[in-house]
């Protein structure tokens, strides 16, 4: 992180749905628009100490 960045914590819970065989979480507008995510976009998910998952955008 730069000596400029701050460091943000943004929170939200979601019910993990199902479509098909796959299974799916929403990423709520305040996520999507800290990050800057776009349709098409690759996304990084990261499982850290069996408890966490990191996401970082690509």
């Amino acid at each position: 992180m730069a000596e400029n960045d701050e460091a943000v914590l943004i929170y939200f819970k979601r019910k993990v749905g199902k479509i098909g065989d796959s299974l799916h979480i929403t990423i709520p507008k305040e996520i999507v628009e800290a990050l800057d995510i776009k349709q098409g976009d690759t996304l990084g998910i990261f499982a850290k100490d069996y408890k966490t998952i990191e996401v970082k955008k690509q």
